[in-house]
């Protein structure tokens, strides 16, 4: 048995078919390639429904003296791997490491995507700065209790970075106030287990959206396989929309309240049970016209 990640290769145009034709784990028989199956989904890990998939590549080869646990066709052109077959791989960690090359695919893909999506101004801090000129409702009236929770929101910020990075707070104070100025929105990604997708959150002059990576929306949905810029930005108006709904109330009404219960009590939890349940679900997933596109150019 052996395998190998292909997430860091150059995928040229003439491999795709292949590529495509090989998406499962390849059977070879004394050497010679028999088939390519996909495993059972009842396997932590087993299911291949993604177009990235097809970045990686397992083969197992076996001999001739047990083809009678693959039912293998006269014409020794089709398997059938029985249970204690996968049993057996799955013992010997084949889908512990087709999970290791997928994570190793996540990393570096989600380097490649933050970087070139963070050359320009964010595409939904832009539609939504744009839009402003749509909205008819008035903005919320300014009182001591919503700057008192902004400032308030502002100065966690500050020394929640200061202890990070050990940076004075009067620089990082500075860096925040520049940003300010650019633009009255923002996207960050922070880190909660167990915390709500999202939170919307006015930080000084600036509205804030924080999106949860340990959430199942983060990893399944807005980072997961298939998933473009513009999918991405898209979420984040949505989750926008969402927020400055909540934010914008005042912050000790009902409507504040009503808000900030659903999105941690349930929508959250909700939301993470049915992408788990949709997770087990083998979809027919076609090739992003996109990544086509970038595979054929490279």
């Amino acid at each position: 048995m052996k395998w190998d990640n292909r997430a860091n290769s150059k995928v040229r145009n003439e491999r795709l078919d292949i590529a495509d034709a090989n998406n499962g784990i390849i059977f070879l028989r004394n050497g010679r390639q028999i088939d390519t199956v996909r495993p059972p989904r009842k396997y932590r890990g087993a299911a291949i429904n993604a177009t990235t998939d097809r970045f990686w590549a397992v083969e197992v080869d076996f001999d001739a003296t047990i083809d009678h646990l693959f039912k293998i066709t006269t014409s020794k052109q089709q398997i059938t791997p029985s249970d204690a077959i996968w049993d057996l791989l799955d013992n010997k960690g084949l889908f512990t490491a087709i999970a290791t090359m997928r994570g190793d695919y996540d990393k570096d893909s989600k380097t490649v995507r933050d970087t070139a999506e963070a050359t320009k101004k964010r595409a939904a801090v832009e539609a939504l700065e744009d839009a402003q000129k749509y909205k008819v409702a008035k903005p919320p009236q300014e009182t001591p209790e919503r700057k008192k929770e902004a400032d308030d929101n502002l100065e966690r910020e500050i020394e929640r970075q200061a202890r990070k990075t050990g940076i004075d707070r009067k620089i990082i104070e500075a860096e925040l106030s520049a940003k300010q100025e650019e633009s009255e929105y923002a996207v960050e990604i922070e880190d909660l287990p167990g915390a709500p997708f999202y939170r919307c959150e006015q930080r000084g002059g600036q509205r804030v959206l924080l999106i949860n990576q340990s959430h199942g929306f983060y990893t399944d949905l807005y980072m997961g396989h298939g998933t473009n810029p513009r999918l991405r930005a898209a979420l984040e108006v949505l989750l926008f929309t969402l927020g400055n709904a909540e934010v914008d109330a005042d912050p000790e009404s009902d409507r504040r309240t009503f808000y900030a219960r659903e999105r941690s009590s349930v929508w959250s939890p909700n939301l993470d049970d049915t992408l788990k349940s949709l997770g087990k679900i083998d979809l027919v997933v076609q090739p992003d016209i996109a990544e086509a596109e970038a595979e054929t150019a490279a």
